[in-house]
């Protein structure tokens, strides 16, 4: 594989290739965003988890990332299929690895099966699906709204806002805009 080929669907074995060597690029920009999908889960789980890939920080922050916004987006398709892929993987992983597993399949059981969860439940599901690893400021608790939806707020190159019911643990995401009370219970 060459420098650069702006490879958009690249094989397993390409983004092997491409973890074990720094001058190996998929794109000129945003690979990170080609390696969103399911099918490159177990390879970034495998790469993540082995100290001797240069890249394996980075193959963990696209794990991150990736299964961050489909569970921020609330994608139960994808968040089950990714779920699928950690079942089958029957390598060692990484204590970092092991924690972002843990933490997924947590969050994947908490939208799969709503429930009632406490305040501080809620500020720790809030933080895991607004933490960006470029982020380095703080989530802010804005309020309590009528309807029980806890209102938060991260802003980083711009607002987001991030709302969670304590009684079934529903959550929405909101990028720019606040939300009222009607728009968030839609």
């Amino acid at each position: 594989m060459e420098d650069n080929p702006d490879n958009i669907n690249p094989t397993i074995q390409q983004v092997r290739d491409w973890g074990y060597n720094l001058d190996l690029n998929l794109t000129d920009q945003d690979e990170d965003l080609i390696l969103y999908s399911v099918e490159y889960v177990a390879i970034l789980m495998e790469m993540a988890s082995d100290e001797d890939c240069p890249k394996n920080y980075y193959c963990l922050s696209i794990l991150r990332n990736f299964s961050q916004e489909l569970l921020a987006k609330r994608d139960l398709y994808s968040v089950k299929k990714i779920g699928q892929e950690i079942e089958k993987y029957a390598h060692t992983t990484a204590n970092a690895v092991s924690k972002w597993i843990e933490e997924f399949l947590n969050l994947k059981n908490i939208l799969q099966y709503p429930l009632e969860i406490t305040e501080q439940e809620a500020d720790s599901i809030a933080r895991s699906l607004m933490r960006d690893e470029s982020f380095s400021g703080t989530l802010r608790k804005l309020r309590t709204m009528e309807s029980g939806f806890i209102e938060y707020e991260k802003i980083s190159s711009y607002a987001s806002y991030f709302y969670i019911d304590p009684c079934n643990s529903y959550w929405k995401l909101s990028r720019f805009f606040r939300l009222k009370d009607a728009e968030v219970i839609l």
